[in-house]
């Protein structure tokens, strides 16, 4: 199966599955959000895609900054962590 191909497979399953999807880049800013992540948060897709995450001021934000980790997020303070 060619890279395009399975792109093409990856994106679909993320689109619609029903759990809350929110993608962001290393420098923690969205860069995709299902629908499912619309309907949980009510926020519009056209309004949070280029945000930074911490416009949602979720837990693992306060949690990190409780912390006082080096890295702006907890999420990436090492290479496959979680809170």
């Amino acid at each position: 199966m060619s890279e395009h191909a399975l792109n093409k497979y990856w994106k679909t399953v993320v689109k619609t599955i029903q759990d809350g999807v929110m993608i962001v880049d290393t420098e923690g800013t969205i860069v995709f959000v299902n629908r499912a992540f619309e309907k949980i948060t009510g926020y519009v897709r056209e309004d949070i895609v280029g945000q930074p995450c911490t416009i949602l001021d979720c837990n693992v934000c306060r949690v990190s900054k409780q912390r006082e980790y080096q890295r702006w997020c907890i999420l990436f303070r090492e290479p496959g962590s979680c809170p």
